[in-house]
This record gives C-alpha cells, sequence and structure tokens, in this order.
C-alpha cells in the first residue's frame, strides 16, 4: 500500500521539478512590474531632504 502512495508522491516530484523554472519565471514577472512601474512613477514625484 505504501508503494504506491511513494510512486505517486516520486511522479509529482518529477513533474514540479520540469515545471518548477517556468512557474517560477510567471510568478516573478507581476512583482517585478509592479516595483518597476511604482518605483519609476514614484521615484520622480518623492523628495527626500531636498533630493529626488
Amino acid at each position: 500500500m505504501m508503494y504506491g502512495f511513494f510512486a505517486v508522491y516520486y511522479r509529482e516530484f518529477l513533474i514540479l521539478k520540469r515545471r518548477f523554472p517556468k512557474m517560477m519565471a510567471s510568478m516573478s514577472v507581476s512583482p517585478l512590474l509592479y516595483l518597476i512601474a511604482f518605483g519609476y512613477a514614484m521615484g520622480k514625484a518623492v523628495t527626500i531632504h531636498g533630493h529626488t
């Protein structure tokens, strides 16, 4: 009975191992766009001790 569990777990691990780089790339696009957009837009408007 436990052999079936390990077989399914191992199969899911292999699938995740293959898909992980694509998943990380797609998950990091949105935060990067957010940081770039707000950093660029807000950077021009924020003044700290006379510096922009």
